[in-house]
C-alpha cells in the first residue's frame, strides 16, 4: 500500500472509531464485510430496522466527516457518483476498499 492509501485508512479507521460500538459494527458489517443488510442484523441478534437505523446513521455520520478529510475526500465522490450509500432504498452497497487510484 502506497503512503497515501496508508493514510487513507489510517483516517477512515479513525472516523470508524468515533462511532457508537454498536453503530459501527453495523457499518462494518455491511461495508466492509459486505453482508447483506438481513444478516447484519442477524449477526447483530437486532431487528432488521434497528440495523437500518444504524447503517443510515453511520452512513451519514462517515460520509460527512470522511469529505472533511484530504485523504477521503476523493473517494467519498467517487462514492457518491457511483451509488448512494442508501441500503433503505435497495441501493447498491458501497464497499470502502480503500484502493488507491492506479494500484489493484
Amino acid at each position: 500500500t502506497s503512503g497515501s492509501g496508508r493514510q487513507a485508512l489510517s483516517r477512515f479507521e479513525t472516523i470508524l472509531g468515533k462511532l457508537a460500538p454498536r453503530t459501527r459494527r453495523v457499518f462494518v458489517l455491511r461495508y466492509v464485510e459486505k453482508l447483506e443488510l438481513v444478516d447484519v442484523a442477524a449477526a447483530m441478534d437486532i431487528s432488521l430496522a434497528t440495523a437500518k437505523r444504524h447503517l443510515s446513521r453511520a452512513s451519514t455520520r462517515v460520509f460527512a466527516m470522511a469529505e472533511r478529510e484530504p485523504a477521503l475526500a476523493e473517494y467519498v465522490r467517487d462514492i457518491k457518483r457511483r451509488t448512494l450509500p442508501d441500503d433503505l432504498s435497495g441501493a447498491a452497497p458501497i464497499r470502502p476498499s480503500l484502493v488507491v487510484h492506479g494500484e489493484a
